[in-house]
């Protein structure tokens, strides 16, 4: 970029003896080569030729000053050199002054080699974007020999600093808009997000940041849409960006957890994983307030304390991801009886269901998950399911690598699904737990009635090995999923490696 500089050096050796450095009468292999990448429809231009080249307008303006800057050798050195130029991004064309040759020395004495440094060991000073062509050359019927080339980038200064109050709009009186070398205006901005402005011919432009899915404006804090997944949020407007929390969220930034629900009576959206539980401890008076909890009541010798806890938000505190999860229903939608002939009921119904919706959903979440400035993605995929939402899931994943695969092999490699946790799978034994992802089972044995639920939900996974299935961590025997806070504790990613042969990760 313009306000950049680049030292470039190479080591040379050659052989005294023999050495010509008469040009070469035929065509000069690193012209050619320059030439054939750089000024299209070139495929072949002799030495001599290349003022005819400019002549016909074949070479851009600056070029015939570039291919006359190798200087004339000194007696008994070869004509050869470290060369550089600067094109733009415009037209590729050279930039004036950006460009030169340093040549090889005579050598003397007991001399192994010597080094050549770009513009007598000054920084070259970048005057324009473009793109720097570094190479050595060499012109003469001896050997040159090149080691050590190496070209060092010194990036220029800061070109802005933006500071935003908590919805986006920018703080105009802390911010820099100084901008070095007459550079363009950087227009990706708040959480990275390109800034439609000064689109139009007065200057003027939407004011809008572009999220991908819907535009932002951050001047009233609200979506110029409604948000795709509203039906997830009904407490919330599907206008306000990042759940009117701006200060402790970002709307979307891609990590992931994806909870997959079982059989409710009718709570809707994500309320099945996020109702606050009240829990209570007793403890002797006087004693300080234990962490997390407030005093619910005290007298005598004793006192009570209560605590709101949802397993949502402690799942993602033990799996250090509190950016916007996902959540769907593994149950087909509601309340649904036992025994009554309904596809919900069968592992295989549940399990085809949740790959349907992994189909329609794979792109998109592929697609917003996190990356870091060049593109890569950094963050991994949890699934975290209950009761009807065991078999789900397993359909869920199954439909999610279908669709990894069909991706580069390169971004195969950046996505990674690494913890399946699954409380309660109810029909447990009619889905198999994929051989390729850490899968913990939990589950209480229960005592066959139907509080304990050992009649319903006590089977073990197909292809899950023993020491992954935990029964009974905790005291309680009932199937709810508030049953199962004692084993947030445990879960854990797993670790994996990338197998070239095929071509997939394999669990550590």
């Amino acid at each position: 970029m313009a306000g950049d500089k680049i030292n470039a050096r190479s080591f040379a050796w050659y052989q005294p003896t023999g050495m010509d450095n008469n040009a070469d009468p035929g065509l000069t292999g690193v012209i050619t080569n320059l030439l054939g990448q750089l000024v299209p429809g070139i495929t072949g231009a002799a030495h001599g030729a290349i003022a005819s080249q400019a002549t016909n307008g074949v070479i851009q303006p600056g070029m015939e000053s570039f291919l006359g800057t190798q200087p004339n050798p000194v007696p008994g050195a070869p004509k050869a050199y470290l060369n550089w130029v600067l094109l733009d991004e415009e037209q590729f064309k050279t930039v004036d002054g950006n460009y030169g040759a340093v040549s090889v020395q005579p050598i003397t004495g007991t001399q192994e080699k010597q080094l050549l440094q770009s513009n007598s060991g000054n920084p070259i000073e970048i005057k324009k974007n473009g793109y720097l062509y570094v190479y050595v050359s060499n012109e003469s019927k001896g050997n040159v020999y090149f080691d050590d080339i190496r070209v060092d980038h010194i990036h220029g200064p800061l070109t802005e600093e933006t500071h935003y109050y908590p919805f986006g709009l920018a703080m105009a009186g802390i911010g820099s808009k100084a901008l070095a070398f007459g550079g363009p205006e950087n227009m990706y901005k708040f959480n990275g997000k390109e800034l439609n402005n000064k689109e139009f011919s007065d200057a003027s432009g939407l004011e809008t940041y572009d999220f991908g899915a819907r535009n932002y404006d951050p001047q009233i804090g609200r979506w110029h849409k409604t948000d795709n997944k509203a039906e997830l949020y009904f407490a919330t407007s599907p206008y306000v960006y990042a759940l009117n929390q701006p200060t402790n969220a970002v709307d979307p930034d891609g990590n992931l957890v994806i909870f997959i629900q079982g059989n409710h009576f009718g709570e809707k959206g994500h309320a099945y994983w996020t109702d606050k539980n009240h829990f209570l401890i007793t403890q002797r008076a006087g004693l300080p307030t234990p962490n997390g909890y407030h005093l619910i009541n005290g007298h005598g010798n004793g006192a009570t304390y209560g605590k709101d806890r949802s397993f949502d938000n402690e799942v993602m505190d033990q799996l250090n991801d509190h950016h916007t999860p996902r959540y769907y229903d593994g149950s087909g939608g509601g309340w649904h009886p036992f025994f009554i002939g309904r596809t919900t009921n069968f592992a295989f119904g549940r399990e085809e269901m949740g790959y349907d919706r992994g189909k329609e959903d794979a792109a998109t979440i592929i697609a917003n998950l996190e990356r870091d400035k060049s593109g890569n993605i950094i963050e991994t995929i949890k699934i975290v399911t209950h009761s009807m939402g065991g078999a789900y899931g397993s359909g869920f994943v199954r439909a999610l690598k279908e669709y990894i695969r069909t991706l580069p092999i390169e971004q195969q490699k950046q996505i990674k699904i690494t913890l399946i946790a699954d409380f309660d799978p109810y029909d447990a034994s009619d889905f198999t737990a994929d051989p390729n992802i850490k899968t913990e089972q939990f589950k209480h044995k229960g005592n066959g009635n139907i509080t304990g639920m050992g009649w319903l939900a006590n089977e073990d996974e197909k292809g899950l090995d023993k020491k992954n299935i935990h029964t009974n961590t905790g005291t309680s025997t009932d199937h709810t999923i508030f049953s199962f806070f004692n084993d947030i504790s445990s879960l854990s990613e797993g670790t994996y490696k990338w197998d070239n042969t095929q071509q997939t990760w394999i669990k550590q």
